[in-house]
């Protein structure tokens, strides 16, 4: 059973509502359900009723065996994605400040919050500062800039990028690593919209892949446009 089939199976058994806090991971080679969990009480509760929630899942699918539940709370994860060189700090601040209160506003108390973001120019550099200053815990992940995928059309002479030391890099390594941030799982993902019409282009392609994933979304623009708009997946 793929993560997907597992998902629906737990939705159509538990409810839209238990299934919106707790979430199930895998099944291991006991045959035990691991779970994730938002909040800290919900971990409790699955403790609590983990015999009733076990017989449960058996009646509805005696097939699966499950022999018991396994409950974890991970920490939030808000996902930044954006440009490298994002100009507007103020903006920048403003907006990981007001996702982090909508983050708590959405799920309640938490254990810990943690912010995923690329490690490369000067958005990951103020993001990694905002993080630390407000007593959070940071996530970082750099890009792969020296290899191209086998999908990658390296026949074309634009695709590989030249840096001042003649070394060339994949022009599609930024993509690449948003798409492999997304899989790795988040609880919101801030899109800060860069203003050129082709570098936004690139970053809806990743955003269409985080929507698919069922991941609320909130997109900022600039200063140009004063909008900060709600785009949670629905």
């Amino acid at each position: 059973m793929d993560s997907s089939e597992l998902d629906a199976w737990w939705r159509e058994v538990v409810g839209e509502d238990v299934a919106y806090w707790v979430r199930p991971t895998q099944f291991d080679a006991d045959r035990q359900l691991h779970v994730r969990c938002l909040t800290p009480a919900w971990s409790t509760q699955l403790k609590l009723l983990g015999q009733a929630m076990t017989a449960r899942l058996n009646a509805a699918y005696p097939e699966l065996a499950v022999a018991g539940i396994i409950t974890a709370t991970s920490p939030l994860r808000i996902l930044v994605l954006g440009p490298p060189q994002w100009p507007h700090h103020e903006l920048l601040i403003t907006s990981l400040e007001t996702a982090w209160h909508d983050v708590v506003q959405l799920y309640g108390p938490f254990s810990s919050l943690v912010c995923v973001h690329a490690l490369h120019g000067r958005l990951g550099t103020e993001v990694a500062c905002w993080t630390r200053f407000s007593g959070l815990s940071a996530e970082g992940h750099a890009p792969d800039w020296d290899t191209c995928r086998p999908d990658c059309p390296t026949n074309d002479p634009e695709h590989r990028g030249q840096r001042a030391d003649r070394t060339t890099f994949c022009r599609s390594a930024g993509g690449r690593l948003n798409q492999q941030m997304i899989d790795l799982g988040a609880d919101m993902v801030l899109a800060l919209i860069p203003p050129d019409p082709a570098s936004a282009r690139r970053l809806a392609a990743d955003l269409q892949y985080a929507r698919a994933a069922q991941i609320p979304l909130w997109e900022v623009h600039t200063p140009d446009d004063h909008r900060v708009r709600d785009q949670a997946a629905s």
